[in-house]
């Protein structure tokens, strides 16, 4: 099994956090994990259960970031 900052760190060997923003969730609320996944390179980090809209809005900002960057290029 494989946990969920290794999977970000494969993925993150391929794509670029502006080629593939990942939002991480977790039911953890150890401050410890959510580092890790920062650390591996995940863009932003939920704590289950989250408010849909607080989700939505998230998302969006990622969205946002990532058209700015790939239009800057």
């Amino acid at each position: 099994d494989m946990q969920g900052w290794e999977a970000i760190q494969k993925v993150r060997h391929t794509y670029s956090g502006e080629q593939l923003p990942i939002l991480a969730f977790s039911i953890d609320t150890d401050l410890g994990l959510v580092e890790q996944a920062y650390k591996a390179g995940a863009n932003d980090y939920l704590i289950i259960p989250f408010d849909p809209a607080v989700l939505q809005s998230k998302i969006e900002a990622l969205l946002m970031v990532r058209h700015r960057l790939v239009g800057a290029k």
